[in-house]
């Protein structure tokens, strides 16, 4: 499958910067301790040393000597105050996110990157950053989010003939090369040497299960109250399986499932296995009706990149008072 499709599944949450670096252990090293201010914004003194933090962060370099020389500090400076001027007008959303949200998004990064709390704190600390601070950034992050959508994302359009252009210009990389399952489960475990009656109440307990999944009750809820598989902690989440991957008795229960459909009761050495096909990816283009969901986010991703710079810089710009020294 083409990497370029890697955006189309990146899951519901996109994460911060600063947990994308804490959690591959990449946080940007200490900026130098320099006191030479270079902007402001409403006052609030803009410094060399943010400025080359901002860089580091970004992967733009700039010399030890000079810095201010360089064709790379205007463009970083600039940015820097467009932070600067989100950060100021970010002020009127600080009672609009709560600690509960803040607490389920993080769990979200944890989930997605396959981590507990407990090691998510460790990381943290490695990187000088305590769990207080990151709360703080996440809610950060969370009401610039906001605020973006309600000033910008919102107001924007993509229309069903730009989707499909899109779709018709990139086809490429809606291609599946392989194919692939994606899985989840809910398994009643039978112990080793098992008796008969608990085999047989295995089973019933596997049969009442199925038939809630089948009723309409969500999956993922009745995987973390009834399976015995670690998955649970996922929703029974199991991720995507070549047909060789999977064991003969489950591939032959989810080979005629559509998606979305449950399969059934599948007994192998660990227990009873109730299935959930999810996704069947096969060799060829993908369904434009499959994507065209993530194309329009994509491209609404793309216009509000473009939109919150020209906001910033025609109206924030002059909301604000802005000195530059370079």
């Amino acid at each position: 499958m083409s990497s370029s499709r890697s955006f189309l599944f990146a899951g519901a949450t996109a994460f911060t910067g600063v947990a994308l670096m804490v959690l591959c252990g990449s946080a940007p090293a200490a900026a130098q301790t320099i006191d030479e201010v270079v902007a402001s914004v409403d006052n609030n003194p803009i410094t060399l040393s943010d400025v080359r933090a901002f860089a580091a962060a970004t992967g733009t370099h700039l010399p030890d000597y000079g810095a201010t020389s360089s064709p790379n500090f205007k463009p970083a400076l600039k940015q820097v105050i467009e932070q600067k001027l989100l950060e100021q007008e970010v002020k009127k959303y600080d009672s609009k996110i709560d600690d509960s949200q803040v607490s389920a998004y993080i769990q979200q990064i944890e989930q997605a990157r396959g981590v507990s709390d407990q090691q998510l704190q460790q990381a943290l600390a490695q990187n000088g950053l305590t769990y207080a601070a990151f709360r703080k950034q996440i809610r950060l992050e969370l009401e610039k989010t906001l605020m973006i959508n309600d000033e910008v994302r919102s107001k924007l359009r993509v229309s069903d003939a730009q989707v499909k252009a899109y779709y018709d210009a990139h086809r490429n990389d809606f291609m599946v090369t392989k194919e692939r399952y994606k899985l989840a489960q809910i398994l009643i475990a039978v112990p080793d040497n098992a008796s008969p009656k608990q085999v047989a109440a295995a089973r019933a307990k596997a049969e009442m299960v199925r038939k809630l999944a089948l009723s309409g009750q969500d999956f993922a809820t009745r995987s973390e109250q009834y399976s015995d598989d670690a998955s649970k902690t996922k929703g029974g989440e199991l991720g995507y399986f070549a047909p060789g991957e999977i064991m003969n008795q489950i591939l032959d229960a989810v080979k005629p499932l559509k998606p979305g459909q449950i399969s059934r009761i599948v007994r192998t050495q660990y227990g009873f296995h109730i299935l959930k096909l999810e996704k069947h990816e096969v060799p060829g283009p993908m369904p434009f009706a499959d994507v065209k969901r993530a194309i329009r986010d994509h491209l609404l991703d793309q216009m509000t990149n473009q939109q919150v710079r020209q906001w910033v810089d025609t109206q924030l710009v002059k909301q604000h008072y802005v000195e530059t020294l370079y």
